[in-house]
């Protein structure tokens, strides 16, 4: 099993096409201004991500810029995410120019949706 972040409690990768598509489609989508936040509840009971930037937000490297953004944050704030779901986490494409500051606030506004819905 691989980690995306070491910590308490541990944050799996969502790996396969399969698992990722599955929450694709059966998922509850949880839209903001600069991420699309997919949660999907699972048989296990650790918490897997899935980190995806599709062509629409730019190059190679504002893509790839942008999933180290999201991964920072989502590796910030393991301890707050649900146990036992899988998450999709989809940038848009204002993402073109952020901060973290403003990619961590926007995942927090979606954590708190998130800890109300699968409560």
């Amino acid at each position: 099993m691989r980690y995306l972040v070491r910590s308490t409690p541990p944050i799996l990768k969502l790996q396969s096409s399969q698992q990722i598509g599955h929450v694709r489609q059966n998922g509850s989508a949880f839209p903001n201004h600069y991420l699309v936040t997919i949660a999907l509840p699972n048989s296990e009971g650790n918490s897997r991500v899935a980190v995806v930037a599709g062509k629409r937000v730019g190059n190679a490297i504002k893509r790839n810029r942008a999933k180290r953004l999201i991964r920072e944050t989502v590796r910030a704030n393991a301890a707050k995410i649900p146990q036992g779901i899988d998450i999709m986490i989809i940038a848009r494409h204002t993402m073109e120019d952020v901060t973290l500051q403003q990619v961590s606030s926007a995942f927090d506004k979606t954590l708190r949706r998130l800890n109300k819905a699968f409560q």
